[in-house]
């Protein structure tokens, strides 16, 4: 092979070479693209699940906030309006002497103004002023002193829990409200004469017992009533309990009737 074929083979290799090589450029350039490509993709996909997840917590958020707050204004404003309505109502009852009129009107203007401040606490916290000050036995007492005033002849509370025993907020706000609400039912649909409330510390836990004289449950037709209620009174009562792990029971007796609440394996803090 002479010089001149070698120079010719030589070329058409460096040819194919850098054809070769500009294939392989080619190829190269395109995998980078497909590999940005996808990368961007990814960061993307990414960036939009971040993002759904950040809404569906924010969701979450907002409609737990919106439950809290629908929960709050029943159990508050719902129960306080509702007794000013009963004693509204009961200024029109014919047979009252005037003295009891003009008491009714006087606690119906208390509790309309006790609603109007707790719309200003609402807004700047879920927890009860007078529950957060006081404490739960205090709580409870001007709770039941207001639901029954004029409704019912008379209201008795009895607590044995120590000044010196600070219960954990959220619980503590949970026992109260599954109280009041059993107290606002009582009031609106039992029609007693007589309420006695009695708070006890005992075995590491809290229990309170309702006593009353008017038309009274038993357990099964609570637990009926609890199953097939559709009222968001029912229903908070049912999620407080769950949330603090509380017992409810009713007992129907010849002549009274008792609801006990209690939770166990509370832990006291003092002070």
């Amino acid at each position: 092979m002479n010089e001149s074929q070698e120079l010719t083979i030589l070329i058409i290799l460096g040819m194919l070479f850098a054809f070769a090589m500009g294939i392989g450029m080619v190829i190269l350039a395109n995998k980078n693209r497909q590999i940005t490509a996808l990368g961007a993709q990814l960061l993307q996909e990414e960036i939009e699940r971040q993002h759904n997840d950040k809404l569906a917590i924010t969701v979450a958020t907002q409609e737990s906030e919106r439950g809290k707050i629908a929960r709050i204004l029943h159990d508050d404003l719902g129960a306080l309006l509702s007794m000013a309505q009963k004693n509204l109502q009961l200024i029109q009852e014919a047979n009252l002497t005037e003295t009891t009129q003009k008491t009714a009107l006087h606690n119906a203007t208390e509790l309309i103004q006790q609603s109007i401040e707790e719309i200003r606490t609402i807004s700047k916290d879920l927890t009860p002023f007078y529950l957060k000050k006081f404490g739960l036995a205090k709580g409870l007492e001007r709770m039941g002193q207001q639901k029954t005033n004029a409704l019912s002849e008379k209201f008795v509370f009895v607590s044995d829990l120590p000044e010196f025993i600070v219960l954990e907020e959220q619980t503590m706000t949970h026992f109260f409200y599954i109280a009041s609400e059993l107290m606002t039912n009582l009031i609106k649909h039992s029609h007693p004469k007589s309420v006695r409330m009695e708070l006890k510390d005992a075995n590491d836990g809290l229990q309170l017992l309702i006593e009353h004289d008017g038309a009274a449950l038993t357990q099964q037709e609570f637990e009926v009533l609890q199953a097939t209620s559709t009222g968001l009174g029912m229903q908070n009562i049912s999620y407080r309990c769950a949330q603090i792990q509380a017992v409810l029971s009713f007992e129907c007796l010849a002549n009274k009737g008792q609801i006990y609440l209690a939770i166990q394996n509370l832990s006291h803090a003092t002070i």
